[in-house]
């Protein structure tokens, strides 16, 4: 930060750096507005999406050789997206944006 403060680096830079930063940065879920998100990347969606087939492929196994009827497990809570969240989703949409375009260049055929 001190780099843009003394005009060394571009805000855009600097932009370009926060958005490079992992999902599970203080940073990044600061900027999503769910401090909760910080400890959830994709691998931990990805394991827990996995227990939670795993629990409900034995839940199906048991209830083939049972006679009487059992509960489906209950799912293992995430964190949910907040109301700006969701609503920031909705309305943002963006563009595709070639390095030649950035530097005022004529696209290429």
């Amino acid at each position: 930060m001190a780099e843009v403060l003394r005009f060394e680096r571009s805000p855009r830079s600097v932009l370009w750096l926060v958005e490079q930063l992992p999902p599970t940065s203080a940073t990044s879920a600061a900027l999503r507005g769910n401090p909760e998100l910080r400890w959830w990347g994709l691998a931990e969606h990805a394991l827990i999406a996995a227990v939670d087939a795993i629990q409900a492929n034995t839940i199906a196994s048991v209830q083939v050789h049972s006679k009487k009827r059992l509960k489906p497990p209950k799912a293992i809570p995430r964190p949910q997206p907040t109301k700006r969240q969701a609503a920031g989703r909705k309305a943002r949409r963006g563009r595709v944006v070639t390095v030649r375009q950035l530097q005022g260049l004529p696209p290429q055929d």
